[in-house]
C-alpha cells in the first residue's frame, strides 16, 4: 500500500477509536440521563456512598452522598436512572440489606408511587414520613434473653459441625449460584419492563410494609412473647415429653367425655331454654351487685385499716385483753351459776307473762287519768263489802269484818286462773308447779 493511501486509513482508524472512547464514556458517565433526589432517614443504618439504589430488585441508581442534618437525621442524596426518573409522587424509600447475615452491605429500595399523581422534580426531597431505616441484626438479637442467645449460638455451632464434612461439596455447589442469580436478575428485569403491573405490585408491597411498620411495637412484643414461650417450653422438656406420652390415653378419655356430653346435651338444652326467660333480668342484677361490691370497698378498707396491727388503738386493746380476761373470768363463772339458779324461777314465771302484762295494762287504764295537769295516779283501795252465799247471791258483810269472804293464801295459781275456764281446757294451764284449784271467786 502506498504512503498516500496509508495516511487516510490511519486517520480514519484514529477518528473511529476516539469516537468509540467518547461513546463508552458517555454511556458510563450517565449518557442515559438521571435525576437526583434527597432522602431523609432517622438513621443511615451503615449506608455508604456508592451503594446501589434498587427498584423492584433491579439496580437503578447509586448513593451519591450522606450528611448529618442539624436535627441529627441522615440526609442521603441519590441518583436514579431513566426510564424510572423522574420518580412519581408518593414514592417511598427504605434501607435494606441483601440478607440477614450481611453486616455492612446495604442498598436503598424505592417503592414507586402511582403514575397518576405526577412526578417529582429533579432535586426534590422525600421526608422522613416516607422513608424507613433498617433494623440491624444486633437489634433483633437484643430481643432474645441470655438463655435464648446461648441456645442460638449452640444451634449455629451445631450447624457448623454438621456441615464441616460436606464443605467441599457445598463449595462445588456454589459454582451454580452465578447462573441462578443471573437468571433471577433477568427475571426481575422482565418484571420491571411491565411498568403498570410492576408499579401495582410495588404499591401492594409498600402498603404491606407500611402496615408492618406501623405495627412494629406489636411485632416486637410478639417476638418477645414468643421468646418467653420458647424458653418456658425448653425449661419443661421432661414434662412436655411425659405429656406427649400421655396424649393417647388423654384422647381416649376425651372421646369418652365427648360421648357423655353428647348424651347430656338434650338436658343441657332444656336447662338453657328454662333459663332463657330469666336472662334479660340477669344483667341489671349483676350491675346492681357490682355497685354493691363497689360501695363495700371503702367500708371494708376502713375496717381493714382499723383492724391493722399498726393502729395504736388496736395495740392498746390487744394488750389489755389478758387483764380483762382475768377480771371477767370469775364474774363470768358467778354469772353462769346465778343464771343456772334463775332458770327454774324464770321457767315458772314465764307462763304468767300474759297476766303480768295484762295487770300493768289494766292498771294503767284504771289509774292513769288525764286532766289539765297531765297524768296522775288515784289509788282507791277496795275491800270486799259483799260475800257470795251458797245460793249465789251477794250478801253485805258486817262493817266490823270488811275482809270477810276475801280469798287469801292463793300463791300458786295456774296461768289463766283469773278468768273463766276455757272450753278447750287450755286455761287454766297446769304447769306442774301450780294448783289448778286456786281460782278467782265466782
Amino acid at each position: 500500500m502506498s504512503d498516500s493511501l496509508r495516511t487516510p486509513v490511519r486517520l480514519a482508524a484514529i477518528v473511529a477509536l476516539v469516537l468509540g472512547v467518547i461513546a463508552v464514556g458517555w454511556i458510563l458517565l450517565g449518557g442515559n440521563g438521571s435525576s437526583s433526589y434527597t432522602l431523609i432517614f432517622q438513621n443511615a443504618g451503615q449506608l455508604v456512598v456508592g451503594n446501589e439504589v434498587q427498584i423492584g430488585g433491579v439496580p437503578r441508581g447509586t448513593v451519591d452522598s450522606i450528611e448529618l442534618t442539624n436535627d441529627n437525621q441522615a440526609r442521603v442524596v441519590i441518583s436514579v436512572e431513566e426510564p424510572f426518573a423522574p420518580l412519581p409522587r408518593g414514592t417511598t424509600a427504605e434501607i435494606r440489606a441483601p440478607s440477614l447475615s450481611s453486616v455492612a452491605g446495604r442498598f436503598v429500595q424505592l417503592h414507586l408511587g402511582p403514575n397518576t399523581r405526577g412526578t417529582l422534580e429533579d432535586g426534590a426531597t422525600i421526608d422522613g414520613q416516607k422513608t424507613q431505616g433498617i433494623v440491624d441484626l444486633d437489634q433483633l438479637f437484643d430481643t432474645f434473653d441470655a438463655k435464648t442467645r446461648r441456645g442460638l449460638q449452640q444451634f449455629v455451632q451445631g450447624q457448623g459441625n454438621q456441615f464441616k464434612d460436606v464443605a467441599a461439596g457445598l463449595q462445588q455447589s456454589a459454582h451454580y449460584f452465578s447462573p441462578s442469580l443471573s437468571t433471577g436478575g433477568q427475571l426481575f428485569g422482565k418484571l420491571a419492563q411491565d411498568q403498570v403491573a410492576f408499579q401495582r405490585f410495588l404499591r401492594s408491597t409498600a402498603s404491606t410494609m407500611n402496615v408492618l411498620a406501623q405495627s412494629s411495637p406489636e411485632i416486637e412484643e410478639l417476638v418477645s412473647n414468643a421468646s418467653g414461650a420458647f424458653s418456658a417450653t425448653a425449661a419443661q422438656q421432661n414434662g412436655l415429653r411425659d405429656g406427649i406420652a400421655e396424649l393417647p390415653e388423654t384422647f381416649v378419655q376425651g372421646d369418652r367425655a365427648l360421648t357423655a356430653f353428647g348424651k347430656a346435651l338434650p338436658a343441657l338444652t332444656g336447662l338453657v331454654d328454662a333459663t332463657t326467660p330469666a336472662a334479660p333480668g340477669l344483667a341489671p342484677f349483676l350491675a346492681t351487685l357490682q355497685r354493691l361490691f363497689t360501695g363495700l370497698e371503702a367500708p371494708l378498707t376502713d375496717v381493714g385499716e382499723a383492724l391493722s396491727p399498726t393502729q395504736p388503738s388496736i395495740v392498746t386493746a390487744t394488750a389489755a385483753l389478758p387483764a380483762l380476761q382475768e377480771a371477767f373470768g370469775p364474774m363470768t363463772t358467778h354469772s353462769v351459776q346465778a343464771l343456772d339458779k334463775l332458770t327454774p324461777i324464770l321457767s315458772f314465771l314465764r307462763p304468767f307473762g300474759p297476766e303480768l302484762t295484762s295487770f300493768f295494762k289494766s292498771y294503767g287504764q284504771a289509774s292513769a287519768v288525764y286532766d289539765a295537769n297531765g297524768h296522775y295516779l288515784r289509788a282507791t283501795p277496795n275491800f270486799n263489802d259483799y260475800k257470795v252465799t251458797a245460793a249465789g247471791t251477794l250478801t253485805p258483810n258486817p262493817p266490823s269484818t270488811p275482809l270477810a269472804g276475801a280469798q287469801t293464801g292463793q300463791t300458786r295459781r295456774c296461768p289463766g286462773a283469773a278468768t273463766q275456764p276455757s272450753l278447750d281446757g287450755s286455761a287454766p294451764w297446769d304447769v306442774g308447779a301450780c294448783d289448778p284449784k286456786q281460782v278467782a271467786a265466782g
